[in-house]
């Protein structure tokens, strides 16, 4: 819910799931996966035939810290040649979530999913693609924590000053 409400504060918001069943009752366009199992392209595929937005920013429900100042911080970067504006982490990996997309790599997408390709890398291979270093968002690293795991729960808990409640 945090997540979306950042994320509200810019423009519509679009929740990609495989079934629509298994999402509450929310506020949010509801995006159910067209093609089963083809993890998060095919989500995106999916959500990117319903929206008329030319750039899209795109971010995962297990980044908490997620806000309104990093999106537009993202958006005032892009340059009109760039298909993507992403961040690539100290440790060197880019992080595939938490960025901007063009609308236009719909056609790759659903190329790329006919070849049963369902990997991100795969879409931004070979295009112009602006890839921030972590020290360039200053500030900001923070949105792209992930917490995926009982164990990264508890230390988000600890870091808020909070006790799990029971």
């Amino acid at each position: 819910q945090r997540i979306t409400d950042q994320m509200a504060l810019l423009g519509p918001v679009y929740v990609s799931v495989d079934l629509a069943e298994h999402v509450p009752p929310c506020p949010y366009q509801i995006v159910e996966d067209q093609v089963a199992e083809a993890g998060p392209l095919g989500g995106l595929s999916a959500a990117f035939s319903r929206i008329r937005e030319n750039v899209v920013f795109v971010c995962a429900c297990d980044m908490p810290f997620m806000s309104a100042g990093y999106i537009r911080f993202l958006q005032s970067l892009i340059r009109p040649e760039d298909m993507a504006v992403l961040v690539q982490a100290k440790d060197g990996r880019i992080h595939m979530m938490g960025g901007l997309y063009r609308r236009d790599l719909a056609g790759k997408m659903q190329e790329l999913l006919a070849q049963g390709k369902h990997r991100l890398k795969d879409l931004i291979a070979d295009l112009p693609v602006r890839i921030l270093q972590a020290e360039e968002i200053g500030e900001y690293q923070s949105v792209l924590r992930n917490v995926n795991t009982p164990g990264d729960y508890q230390e988000l808990l600890r870091t808020c000053g909070q006790e799990e409640k029971s």
